[in-house]
This record gives C-alpha cells, sequence and structure tokens, in this order.
C-alpha cells in the first residue's frame, strides 16, 4: 500500500527520516526522487527562493497500521512521531472513504 504525503522542510535545514529498525522490511519512505523506497531519507540543506521546500513522496506499508518514524534534525537526537499509514493512530479519526 502506498499512502502519498507532502514533505516540507524549511529552506537550509538538515533533515532525516529514519524507519525504525524493527519495522525494516515492512515499511517504507520515499521523497525528493528516489528511485526506490527505503528506510532512511535524508534532506540536506535545500536552497530555494522560498522560506519552504516541497518535496512529493510518501510511505509504503505491507498493511495499514499507525507506524512510528524518526525524525532528525541538524544531526540532532532523533523525535519519534507516529504517522497513520491506512489506519488511524490514538486521537485521530479514521480517513474519510471516497
Amino acid at each position: 500500500m502506498f499512502a502519498k504525503q507532502g514533505l516540507l522542510v524549511r529552506r537550509g535545514e538538515m533533515v532525516e527520516l529514519i524507519v525504525p529498525e524493527e519495522l525494516r522490511g515492512r515499511f517504507w519512505l520515499e521523497w525528493g526522487g528516489l528511485r526506490t523506497p527505503s528506510d532512511h531519507v535524508v534532506v540536506d540543506r535545500c536552497d530555494g527562493n522560498d522560506e519552504w521546500v516541497v518535496f512529493v513522496g510518501g510511505y509504503f506499508v505491507r498493511r495499514a497500521a499507525c507506524l512510528p518514524v524518526m525524525v532528525r534534525v541538524r544531526g540532532g537526537e532523533p523525535r519519534q512521531v507516529h504517522i497513520g499509514v491506512g489506519a488511524p493512530c490514538p486521537g485521530q479519526s479514521p480517513a474519510p472513504r471516497i
């Protein structure tokens, strides 16, 4: 399954998105022109005229779930966020059916 989501990164920032070790092989990321999904995406200090740079991409999963993604900015400590990919995370409503 694929869930499309834009990625906004402040111009000049380095950002990493990392699939936790225990989910590798079941959950992948793809942004910024990657040819194949990966478990680690790096956006490295993009230039541009606007304050934010937008990337097209999203998440690939074997089945719908609320999944953790590690986010690291400027080489700092990674922080875990949860992303609902085809299924809501606690406190979220299910996605509307179209």
